[in-house]
C-alpha cells in the first residue's frame, strides 16, 4: 500500500496516544543512549533509490527493539558487532532501554509477537532524509509525534507534505511506500517510530488524508 494506513481503530494506536505524556518521559530517560546517524548510501534493496545518500544533516536515534530483517547489513554490524560477546552486550543494552521505557513497553505487551523495530528519532533543523523504501515489506510503520516543529515534514509518494503533531499518530507501509523527511524549521523534531507486522491487522485500509 503506497498511501497512509488508517489505524484509528487499532487498539495499540489508541493506547500509544493515551499514554503520550508517559512515553515522552520514557524518551527523556533514554537520552544518554542517543547516537548519531551518518550520511550512508542506500543499499541494493532500496529499489529505484539505489545509490543515493540517505541522511543529509544531523539525525539522532535510539532503539529499544530491533528486527534484523528490517535493517541493512551495515546497520546490523554497527548494532551487534561481529562477535558473540558484542551481540550479548547489545542485547543487554536493549534490555536496559526497555526497562527505562516502561510505559511504552506496557502498550506493546499485547502485541509483542508482532513488534519489529521500536525507537525514537530526532531530526535537527536543516536536515533531510531522502526519499526511499524500507528494507522489508512485512511491517506497518507507525509514527507518533513527541516534540514537533510545523516545518519538519514527512513526504509520502505524491501526497502533500505532512507535519507531525505531538501525541498524534500516522502509519504507512515502510517497504512499499516511497517516503522521506525534510526539516526546514528551527527546533529539533522527535518522534516515536515502531513497526508492527501486517498480520496484526484485520485489514489494511487507506487513511483519507489530507
Amino acid at each position: 500500500m503506497n498511501t497512509y494506513i488508517d489505524i484509528s481503530n487499532f487498539q495499540l494506536a489508541r493506547s500509544l496516544s493515551e499514554n503520550y505524556e508517559q512515553i515522552k518521559i520514557d524518551f527523556n530517560g533514554l537520552k544518554n543512549f542517543l547516537g548519531s546517524k551518518t550520511q550512508n548510501v542506500m543499499g541494493p534493496t532500496q529499489k529505484e533509490s539505489d545509490g543515493k545518500i540517505l541522511y543529509e544533516g544531523q539525525f539522532q536515534s535510539v532503539f529499544t527493539r530491533i528486527a534484523e530483517e528490517a535493517c541493512s547489513p551495515p546497520e546490523i554490524k554497527s548494532i551487534f558487532g561481529t562477535t558473540e560477546e558484542s551481540r550479548a552486550a547489545a542485547m543487554e543494552r536493549f534490555n536496559i532501554k526497555r526497562s527505562i521505557t516502561s510505559a511504552l513497553e506496557k502498550c506493546l505487551e499485547p502485541y509483542v509477537d508482532y513488534v519489529g523495530c521500536v525507537g525514537f528519532n530526532i531530526i535537527h533543523p536543516g536536515s533531510k532524509l531522502n526519499m526511499h523504501y524500507g528494507m522489508c515489506n512485512d511491517y506497518v510503520r507507525i509514527h507518533m509525534g513527541i516534540t514537533c516543529d510545523p516545518d519538519a515534514v514527512f513526504y509520502l509518494e505524491k501526497l502533500p507534505p505532512r507535519a507531525w503533531v505531538p501525541g498524534e499518530l500516522f502509519a504507512f507501509d515502510d517497504g512499499l511506500a516511497f517516503h522521506g523527511t525534510e526539516h526546514k524549521g528551527v527546533t529539533p523534531r522527535c518522534i516515536l517510530l515502531l513497526d508492527i507486522k501486517k498480520t496484526a491487522f484485520d485489514e489494511l485500509k487507506e487513511e483519507k488524508w489530507p
